[in-house]
């Protein structure tokens, strides 16, 4: 199954380790706020599926791809809602 979106113009900015802490971050540019407020909602939702993303590195010219990152988007918790906590994760 092909995913819903795709993107194969990443800039990659600096070298990454793999013992590298790195984060992930989304804005939904949704000019409807309505379907932005749904959208937050629907995937704040610990009972339904998170946006998957998945980075791949094309080998070569070729159409072959190599799955290099994988991770999951939640919606994030406003500095003043955390939890005490929050920190021990």
């Amino acid at each position: 199954m092909r995913p819903e979106f795709s993107n194969s113009k990443i800039m990659i900015k600096d070298n990454i380790k793999i013992d590298d802490k790195v984060e992930a971050a989304c804005w939904l540019n949704v000019e409807d706020e309505d379907l932005r407020k749904r959208m937050v909602a629907y995937f704040n939702d610990t009972t339904k599926k998170n946006i998957n993303v998945v980075l791949s590195r094309r080998i070569g010219d070729s159409y072959d791809k190599t799955k290099v990152a994988t991770f999951n988007l939640f919606i994030n918790t406003p500095k003043e809602e955390k939890k005490d906590n929050d920190d021990i994760l």
